[in-house]
Order: C-alpha cells, then structure tokens, then sequence
C-alpha cells in the first residue's frame, strides 16, 4: 500500500475528490492542514493538523514521514515555503516527490511532475529530444474539452479564504502567507472587478486590429500576476514594474517605426502595482502614443491571432503561442525556453530579428508533455475533476509502485521520459486495487 502526503492542493473539492479515488485504488492519504480552509476541504480521516506550538515546520513534517510511514510527498506547486521545506524533507529522506500545478497547456489540462515544475521543471533542454518523441508520438488516449472558465476557480478561491478568516482563532492564519496580503489582493479585486464593470477599452483593441489590418506588425507583451513565484523566483525582474520599463524603452529604441506594441495585463492582476499608469507614462516619456496601446481586461485572444510575436517573462500562454507558431522571446526562466521554441535574440534584436519556432519541434516537445507531464481535465468544475482525478490516481499508485525513489542513484541514471513512464498506456489501464 502506497501512503501519500499532501502538502497543500488546489482550493475547493479537488482534494477530497483525490483522495477518495486513491483510498478506492488502495493507497492512503493524508494532508497537513494549516489553516480553516484547508480544514474544510480536506476528509477528516485524511487530517493532520498543525500549530504554531507543534515547533518547527520542517520538523513537523519529519516527525509525519516517520509516523504515517510516507511513501511520497505530493505539493501543489514548488515555490511556497511549506511546499519547499517538505519537498525538501522527501529528499531528505529518499522519498517520491510529485508536484501538482496548473497546466501547461490549459486550461484542459493540468500537471504533475517529478520534483519540480515550471523553471523548476527537469524537463529536458535538448531540442534533440522532442524531435526523437514526434517520431514515435501517438496521440493521447483522451483529450477532452469541457467548461473551463475562471468563474470556479474565484468561487473556490473565495470560500477557501473566507473559511481561513473564520477558523483563525482557532487554527491561526497567515494572510501573508500567499505573497501579498490576501485583504489587500481582496481589496484590490474588488477595486479591478468595479474598473471592469464601468469601463471600455474596445477603442483601443479596434484601433491596434487597424493597424494591424493596414499591414503594421503588432507584437504582444504579456504580462505575470504581481507576487506570482514567475515574478519573483524565476524572473530577475521581480514584478512587473521593471519589466515594462525595459520593455518600452527597447520598443522606442530599437522597434521598426511602424512597429506597435500592445501591452496585455495579466488577468489576476489586482493592480497593486499600478501597471496602467505606468505604461501611460513610458508612451508619454517616449513619444509612444498610437503605437502602444495596453488591454487591462481584454481577452488575450482577441489579440493573439493577429500578433507577428510576443515578448514574455515566463507565462504558460507564451507556449500558447509558439503552439500558434509565433515567434517567442522569454525573458525569465521557463520551461519551454529551448533553441528551436523560442527566440534566442535578446530583446534589442528581437524586435527585427523575431523568427517563427520549429514546427517539428513544437510537436514533438507537446506530444512528449501529453505523454509524460500533462493530464487532461481540470481541479475547478465537476467535469475536470471527473476527467482529471482516474489518471492523477493512477500515475501516483504507478509511479510510486514502479519507478525509483527520486534521490537514489538508480534515478539518477534514469531519463525524464523514462521516470514520467513515457510510452506507459495512459487511459484503459486498470490500477491496482
């Protein structure tokens, strides 16, 4: 029997939908429990609460592996603190490490990797690789689609929160825990959603499609959630400040003179950092008016579609668009930044220099994440999980089960592929019960 901790998961049901499956499978779960809202998300069987007064965090987490005999340490994502701590603790201890994230390709997927996942990720750098996997690459057993709008997941969000504020006096609550204040991100969605429901910025998307419909090439900026660990621990930039600095003053030196340039926010930004007035002043400082333009709500793909190519510090819908074979420049670190998918020019080059990725490349790297990394379905609506929880469960039981222990010399030897069990069946095949 495979024993699983989870440390952390994504709010709402997912968690307690899991764990069912995988007691069901013949595994057993438990998940640490920090404050109200994971109280509530999480079976009381599955529980293993935590204080202040029970010490150190590190060791507390020891002190479970050793009691609850822990097989493998499953974190939603692998920037949090707690998260890296116990991540930390399983290769202390030689234990599985998986961890849960969104998805590269969403939102119809989500991801589960060995170790580690976004510039984190061990997926391999050698463009030689994913050209070997499209050879040999079948499509996946299912892939498929269903309602997967941000509605859900706020919903979840939300009540996840609200159970966290009523249950302090109990279990104690850090709202600083998840980067910024959760009051003061709170506020500032309230404050975004209000901007949303009383303005318009059609004119400013009907002007850039005009140009671009006169022949001018539109390059797309996309922009990260400020305090997102894609800012903060895989960017040297460190918010989106600095960020946008950088990248309108290239534009104004460097751009073609009939270049334009839209500026996308990102679509969780809750305006602490002010963004929109700050690129109102770049376009003044540099004389930029009419030939950048910034959508603070628009929907990327009203845009994306007529983009020659797109500037990013590390956002998974820069895969999006090299999977629309635009040219792609990172500027941060991210999984798929490797010769051949993105643009190896630094951003003063770029502007004239931006080249199309290999179309053979970007099939073989997403058939090898679909066969190794990626699963289809989602953590926010019925029919995701519905999808999604079967092939998580299995891939946890198997991988415990068959693979080696992440930190022994035998996985060492072993590739990427081989550990994420690459030309393993991934749909029909029963698990163990």
């Amino acid at each position: 029997m495979s024993i699983f901790l989870f440390i952390g998961a994504p709010f709402g049901p997912f968690f307690r939908r899991l764990a069912q499956e995988i007691e069901v499978a013949g595994g057993q779960v438990y998940r640490t429990v920090c404050e109200g809202g994971e109280y509530l998300e999480t079976p009381a069987a599955c529980r293993i609460v935590y204080r202040r007064r029970d010490g150190d965090w590190k060791r507390f987490i020891r002190g479970v592996v050793r009691r609850k005999k822990i097989d493998a340490v499953i974190t939603f994502n692998d920037t949090l603190p707690r998260n890296r701590s116990a991540l930390e603790v399983a290769d202390e201890f030689g234990l599985h490490s998986f961890v849960l994230e969104n998805g590269y390709l969403r939102p119809h997927w989500v991801t589960l990797e060995r170790d580690g996942v976004n510039g984190f990720s061990r997926l391999p750098r050698d463009p030689q690789v994913y050209l070997e996997a499209r050879q040999g690459a079948a499509e996946p057993a299912d892939d498929r689609h269903f309602p997967a709008g941000l509605k859900p997941h706020v919903n979840h969000t939300i009540s996840h929160f609200l159970a966290a504020i009523a249950f302090k006096p109990v279990l104690g609550f850090d709202a600083n825990y998840y980067g910024d204040s959760v009051y003061r991100q709170g506020f500032g969605y309230v404050r975004e959603y209000l901007w949303r429901m009383t303005h318009d910025e059609s004119p400013a998307l009907a002007r850039a499609l005009e140009l671009a419909d006169e022949g001018r090439k539109v390059f797309l900026a996309l922009l990260q959630k400020p305090g997102d660990a894609q800012l903060v621990v895989h960017s040297r930039h460190g918010g989106n400040a600095a960020f946008v600095e950088e990248l309108i003053s290239s534009f104004a030196a460097d751009a073609p003179a009939d270049a334009i340039l839209v500026v996308k926010q990102h679509p969780l930004d809750y305006g602490v950092e002010r963004t929109p007035a700050r690129v109102a002043a770049l376009i003044e400082r540099h004389g930029l008016a009419d030939r950048v333009f910034f959508l603070r709500k628009t929907s990327i793909d009203k845009i994306m579609a007529r983009a020659h190519a797109v500037v990013t510090i590390n956002s998974t819908a820069g895969l999006a668009a090299i999977i629309e074979r635009k040219p792609v420049l990172c500027v941060g670190r991210a999984f798929y930044n490797i010769p051949g998918l993105t643009s190896a020019a630094p951003l003063s080059r770029f502007w004239r220099e931006a080249t199309p990725p290999s179309s053979d490349l970007v099939e073989g790297f997403i058939a090898f994440l679909k066969s190794t990394s990626q699963f289809n379905g989602g953590f926010h609506t019925a029919e995701g999980r519905e999808i999604l929880v079967p092939l998580l469960c299995q891939r946890l039981i198997e991988g415990v089960r068959l693979a080696p222990k992440a930190t022994s010399e035998a996985a060492k030897r072993v590739g990427y592929a081989e550990r994420h069990r690459l030309t393993a069946p991934r749909l029909g095949t029963a698990v163990a019960r």
